[in-house]
């Protein structure tokens, strides 16, 4: 027996793969972006060009990426930021001021205005009491 398949429908299907693997690389591509943005921040400046290097993508290619998906280095950059602050100030070994400074942040009034403006509350009341 030869076995024949249908044309229309190895098309169809094959763009339905193809649509489905562009979704998921986007996908993990923000993940990827969320891991380099932990991995880096508090050793140098985190922006644009090292994280696209990391990818092997060029800034822009990243840039329009991440806009896609209605995101941006900067947002990623600020929720690791307040995750790491958060766990942080939970754990109690290090002042606000140290926090801000491993985070990247001027001083610790820069990290302090940050963390009220993203969560609504200051960084002490995530201080274990």
């Amino acid at each position: 027996m030869q076995r024949v398949e249908n044309a229309d429908l190895l098309t169809i299907l094959s763009r339905h793969v193809e649509d489905l693997s562009h979704r998921t690389k986007e996908g993990d591509l923000t993940d990827r972006v969320r891991s380099l943005v932990r991995l880096h921040l508090g050793q140098r400046p985190v922006n644009l060009t090292l994280i696209a290097s990391g990818l092997s993508l060029s800034p822009r290619t990243l840039q329009r990426h991440l806009a896609a998906q209605g995101s941006s280095l900067r947002e990623l950059v600020m929720e690791a930021r307040l995750e790491l602050g958060c766990t942080q100030l939970r754990s109690g070994q290090a002042s606000s001021s140290e926090i801000a400074r491993r985070l990247g942040y001027a001083d610790s009034t820069a990290f302090w205005r940050a963390f009220k403006k993203r969560t609504g509350a200051a960084p002490s009341k995530q201080r274990r009491p």
